[in-house]
């Protein structure tokens, strides 16, 4: 390899390691979710990014969503911590690269805000999406398409306990009417 392959490897191998944190943004009974559509994909996810050095995780995940749509979440994240005993819900995966994964659970995040991300070439399109079809693999993208969600479904597995029983209950009913769909 020539010295900048050797330089550009390093480089990649340096940010595998930097963990990521971002928000589960929720809306108050927890049916709705933000999803981000990132500038140069067609997949949909959480907000997230990679942390800065010495920052905290809950600043980076903070800081990370009000980049990539343009919202504080702090008194949420906050008020979601007291809810919960003074501890966040939060759930960690580790990806196939080795990358760590961490996204805090936040309730309560109106429906009427206005997204918009901070810094260009980064989001494509910000959406509420029903947490029910994204869990029955059922929701759509603005144009009618199966959203593409392989790095949301590993997170919202993680805190179906924490649903409320009329979402989960019109999870089955979505997953339902796709079977039927499917058959026809």
């Amino acid at each position: 390899l020539n010295k900048f392959d050797k330089l550009y490897e390093g480089f990649r191998n340096y940010l595998g390691r930097v963990p990521v944190y971002g928000l589960m943004l929720f809306n108050e009974d927890m049916s709705r979710c933000v999803l981000i559509c990132d500038w140069n994909s067609k997949s949909w996810t959480f907000p997230k990014g990679k942390t800065g050095k010495d920052e905290a995780p809950e600043q980076a995940a903070l800081r990370e969503v009000y980049e990539e749509v343009g919202y504080n979440a702090a008194r949420e994240l906050e008020r979601t911590r007291r809810q919960n005993g003074g501890q966040h819900h939060s759930v960690s995966i580790v990806l196939q690269n080795k990358k760590k994964v961490k996204l805090f659970v936040v309730r309560g995040v109106p429906e009427d805000v206005q997204f918009e991300a901070q810094s260009r070439f980064e989001v494509r399109d910000i959406q509420w999406f029903d947490v029910a079809d994204l869990l029955a693999k059922n929701a759509q993208d603005p144009s009618g398409r199966r959203l593409k969600t392989w790095m949301v479904e590993p997170f919202l597995k993680r805190v179906k306990k924490l649903l409320p029983a009329h979402v989960l209950a019109r999870t089955k009913n979505s997953k339902n009417k796709k079977q039927k769909k499917n058959k026809k």
